[in-house]
């Protein structure tokens, strides 16, 4: 989805991703031939550099190592709103609270284990007042 919208000038979609895990190592290095999933930090990283305008990541882990840059723990309000909202490349640390709001225009994917999505994505996105109808989970 992110490749497709990005490749289209036209396409004036914006895409925010906040990729939640349980530590470092499950981004950099999850699978036991290693680098595969090195490669997508390193694709994400570079997509949301190189189109900025249109693509915005952040991170966060429940385990961070002591230089960790991003957040630390479960999904939250304040993430969604402070970190997802940011009109600037989000792989920066610069906190910029620009939330468009929940509207109809708007849609939210959500993607992970079921006590991640219920008891911390659904409550955040609920308190921010984005509509179940425009929620989606797979």
């Amino acid at each position: 989805i992110i490749t497709d919208i990005i490749k289209h000038d036209d396409d004036r979609t914006q895409i925010s991703l906040l990729f939640a895990n349980q530590s470092e190592d499950d981004i950099l290095c999850r699978y036991s031939q290693c680098c595969q999933s090195f490669r997508l930090r390193k694709e994400l990283d570079e997509l949301a550099l190189k189109h900025s305008d249109k693509f915005r990541v952040w991170y966060t882990v429940d385990r961070p190592s002591d230089d960790w840059k991003f957040s630390k723990g479960f999904v939250n309000d304040e993430m969604i709103k402070v970190r997802l909202s940011s009109r600037k490349c989000l792989i920066s640390s610069t906190t910029n609270e620009h939330l468009p709001g929940p509207s109809d225009d708007s849609a939210v994917f959500m993607c992970g284990p079921p006590p991640m999505i219920n008891m911390a994505c659904i409550p955040s996105l609920e308190r921010l007042g984005y509509n179940a109808s425009n929620r989606f989970q797979f």
